[in-house]
Formats: structure tokens, C-alpha cells, sequence
């Protein structure tokens, strides 16, 4: 279990080691705080941030744990999952409410993870905390298994607004960039695509990505 546990931390280090540059870089483009997480069990566990000036109320995120149903960073790696394993994840922690934008219903929760798979990113509207508005991409390790996210958080409802056409290709390409650094490559130079093992209990998005 020691062991275990140190080969945890330290693939955790690596990629927070590894991203940190583009983590950075992201944040200086688009000015809004910046999140690296990685799944822990059920839930994603924060890395790495970086805290926007312009949020009112900073946040001591590196190090805390949050769920995975109402986060983008939550919802970009659940859409990479097995449905049978997203199953399995509901089932154990279920679907609570944290706003009134909170997503508590396990079909409507699989619909939004089909789109999510679509466009390449997830969406957080309000549904872990109010006011906050976020975006996340999923980073892959060497064998294409979705490890974690990044994600871009604000209280500027524009995010999912005016602005989104300008900052979901910069997360996706950061994501991209980071998995790339972890060791994944693609099938193809120009495709990431991530599929359910079974096609019959599958979701499949293929997404064009950055060279």
C-alpha cells in the first residue's frame, strides 16, 4: 500500500511539474484563475492553481478534493469513463446538491457527458458554487486513459458567453499540450479521441487537436 501510494504521488508531482508552464501560460491569455486536477477515488483532487486578481474571493484549492458531478474538471473526466464505471461512481456518492444549478439527475448528468465528449470541454454553469462559471478539457496519459483536468474558472458569466469561442480552444490546446508531455499520443498526429471500451455501452467523441 506504501508503495502504491508513493508511485501516486509521484506520477502527481510529475504532472504537476510538467504542466506547470502551461498552466501558467493559460492563465496570462485569458486572465481567469486556472485549475490542474487529477481523479483521487471518486472525486479530483487539485494540483496546481492559479488564482485570478480579479476573483473577489481566492480560494486555497491545491491539495482539496471536490466532487465530480457538478465540476468541470469533474465532468471532463467522467465523459472519458466507462458509463458502466460513471454508474458505479453515482452510486457510491450520488448526486448532491450544492446550488440550484446542480445537475441531480443521473440521465440528465449522461446527457451533459455527451456533450461534453462533442465539443471537447465541459461545462460548469453555477452548479458547485455560485458565480462561478468554468470550463474544463481532459488530460490523457501514455495509454490514452483519462488521468485528469484543467479547467478555467471565473465569475465572469461571459466565459460560457461571448468569450467562449476565444478561451475553449486555448483549454482544449493547453490540455492537449499536457497530455502530450505525459506521454500520449494520438492514433492520428491530428485527432485525440477517446472511447468507451464496449461500443454497445459507449459514448465516442473524436475532437480536432492542435499539432
Amino acid at each position: 500500500a506504501i508503495i502504491t501510494l508513493s508511485q501516486g504521488v509521484r506520477v502527481n508531482v510529475e504532472l504537476r511539474d510538467r504542466a506547470a508552464p502551461l498552466i501558467r501560460e493559460l492563465a496570462d491569455l485569458c486572465r481567469e484563475s486556472i485549475y490542474l486536477t487529477v481523479r483521487d477515488g471518486d472525486q479530483v483532487l487539485y494540483l496546481y492553481a492559479i488564482e485570478s486578481s480579479r476573483r473577489l474571493q481566492a480560494r486555497s484549492s491545491v491539495g482539496d478534493r471536490a466532487p465530480m458531478h457538478c465540476t468541470s474538471v469533474g465532468k471532463a473526466i467522467l465523459a472519458g469513463l466507462p458509463l458502466a464505471e460513471v454508474h458505479e461512481i453515482l452510486a457510491r456518492t450520488g448526486l448532491p446538491t450544492f446550488t440550484p444549478y446542480t445537475i441531480t439527475d443521473a440521465n440528465a448528468l449522461v446527457a451533459d457527458l455527451e456533450k461534453t465528449q462533442q465539443r471537447g470541454y465541459s461545462i460548469d454553469n453555477q452548479e458547485h458554487e455560485p458565480r462561478t462559471f468554468c470550463l474544463g478539457a481532459p488530460i490523457l496519459d501514455k495509454s490514452g486513459h483519462v488521468v485528469g483536468a484543467c479547467s478555467i474558472s471565473g465569475a465572469d458569466r461571459e466565459i460560457l458567453g461571448r468569450r467562449l469561442d476565444n478561451l475553449a480552444p486555448q483549454l482544449i490546446a493547453t490540455a492537449y499540450g499536457i497530455s502530450r508531455l505525459m506521454g500520449y499520443v494520438p492514433t492520428t498526429p491530428s485527432q485525440v479521441a477517446y472511447a468507451r471500451p464496449n461500443s454497445s455501452d459507449t459514448l465516442k467523441r473524436r475532437r480536432t487537436a492542435p499539432e
